[in-house]
Order: structure tokens, then C-alpha cells, then sequence
């Protein structure tokens, strides 16, 4: 994966190849200290920041992509304006049917 540096500001194309948004973080899992999740500010006028996983992202030609429809990406949870809880996670994870974290406090 590429360093979160990258990553921020990039814009993000959805699985048509159509420019859903910007990077604005990476989201570090603060247990395990891996980046799981990017996050997207899909509206230049609304301060609305999504969460999409980085397990299938590509990285070429200035911007990220993703294997995601624009719809279920910008019908993702919104990312709080707190610290994600181990249920913030697991209702990202249910919604984007990723595996379960184990041993998470």
C-alpha cells in the first residue's frame, strides 16, 4: 500500500471510471496501527466524509480507484467526529463485507 501521503488529496474514481471525491485522511486502526480505510469527501459543498476500504484500491495516473459503484460508495457510513468505536467498525466492515477484526477491545 502506498504511504497516506499519497494517497491524501488524490481524487477517487469509483469502479466506472467516474471521479467520486477526495482523499482527505487515511484512517489508521489505532490496535493493529494498519491503514483500513480512506477517507472521502464526496461533496465539494457539504462536509460529508465516507469511508472506503483500501483493501482493493489501484494507485496510477494521479488518482485512486476503487471496485466500488459511486452509489455504494457515497451511501457508506459517515465517518463520526470522534474516534471510530469497535461498532463504528463493525457496521463498516458489515457494509463493505470485509472480515471481522478480532480481539478488538
Amino acid at each position: 500500500m502506498p504511504d497516506s501521503s499519497v494517497l491524501k488529496g488524490q481524487p477517487l474514481v469509483d469502479a466506472d471510471g467516474e471521479t467520486v471525491g477526495r482523499i482527505d485522511d487515511v484512517y489508521v486502526d489505532p490496535g493493529s496501527g494498519r491503514a483500513e480505510f480512506l477517507e472521502v469527501r464526496t461533496s465539494r459543498f457539504r462536509r460529508k466524509r465516507h469511508l472506503v476500504p483500501l483493501t482493493r484500491i489501484n494507485v496510477a495516473g494521479g488518482a485512486v480507484t476503487v471496485p466500488y459503484p459511486r452509489e455504494k460508495i457515497v451511501e457508506a457510513p459517515l465517518r463520526p467526529r470522534r474516534e471510530l468505536t469497535a461498532d463504528d467498525e463493525a457496521l463498516l466492515r458489515d457494509y463493505w463485507h470485509l472480515p471481522a477484526v478480532k480481539n478488538r477491545p
